[in-house]
């Protein structure tokens, strides 16, 4: 689902942001729910259904079936046998995928976050739009899209753009 968060403020009304206060937090908790990402695996069945339901596979059933009237029996076999084979196959690369995509999915960690008018360490799967962050100088991977207030910063895009190479970004204000 998408979620729907106002983008029509100016620019000079972001840098002028103070965070978010409990009340916000809690407001946004009901509005968006957890910011976590939870991949469900489907299982082996459910994806070779889907498969075998496709348009093309039910045409290749019915010309198997055909043949079969036509009394060729072992080419019909054998053609069923190999269809259902390939299906399983692209099912199992397909499931092997997602796991692969699945085990990619990052653990929250703490993160320093301006809320209530105070720094306080916060989970990342805990953060919501409109929250301060505060980014560090050592290696900090942030899994979120962020406006950068002040400062300058090494971004990796590669999962948002499928840009290969990481960009220098600087912020929207000039310190």
């Amino acid at each position: 689902y998408s979620v729907i968060f106002s983008v029509s403020l100016s620019l000079k009304e972001y840098p002028a942001s103070r965070g978010l206060s409990t009340e916000d937090v809690r407001i946004a908790r009901e509005r968006w729910g957890s910011n976590e990402m939870r991949i469900v695996l489907p299982t082996f069945n459910e994806l070779f259904i889907e498969r075998a339901t496709a348009p093309f596979f039910v045409f290749q059933v019915f010309c198997v079936g055909l043949w079969c009237l036509d009394e060729y029996w072992y080419y019909s076999l054998f053609t069923l046998g190999m269809l259902a084979l390939f299906e399983a196959t692209v099912v199992k690369q397909q499931m092997k995928s997602m796991s692969e995509i699945k085990k990619m999915t990052q653990e929250p960690y703490t993160v320093s976050c301006y809320r209530n008018k105070r720094w306080e360490r916060v989970r990342s799967n805990e953060l919501f739009p409109g929250d301060l962050i505060s980014l560090t100088r050592r290696a900090e991977t942030v899994p979120c899209d962020l406006l950068l207030l002040h400062g300058q910063c090494v971004v990796d895009e590669s999962m948002l753009t499928g840009e290969s190479v990481p960009l220098m970004k600087e912020a929207m204000i000039n310190d």
